[in-house]
């Protein structure tokens, strides 16, 4: 239970650390939080079912790939949004054959 608190309490003061913090030290949380993200996928698949792969960074490195090339033209929460989806169609374009193939 209080690991549970601890977490949201956490998730809770993250939330508003826009307000409150430099430019400089909200773009390094962001990092932060970037790099969570990537691990925590990375311990999902690898750690618990034995499973290497890289895809998880290739597709990372593409949506990043993705928002700098529109990095001056879009706001940023756009740029999220297209990096993101950049990412999902592309996995989507390789992995639908790839799971409907049949040996």
């Amino acid at each position: 239970m209080g690991a549970i608190l601890g977490l949201s309490l956490s998730f809770i003061a993250l939330s508003f650390a826009p307000f409150f913090v430099s430019d400089y030290m909200f773009s390094i949380l962001l990092d932060i939080l970037k790099w969570v993200a990537l691990t925590v996928s990375w311990v999902i698949l690898s750690g618990f079912t034995g499973y290497i792969s890289l895809g998880h960074a290739a597709f990372f490195g593409l949506g990043a790939y993705a928002m700098a090339v529109l990095w001056g033209g879009l706001p940023f929460p756009l740029l999220l949004l297209f990096g993101g989806l950049t990412s999902a169609f592309v996995a989507l374009a390789i992995g639908f054959p790839c799971l409907t193939s049949s040996y």
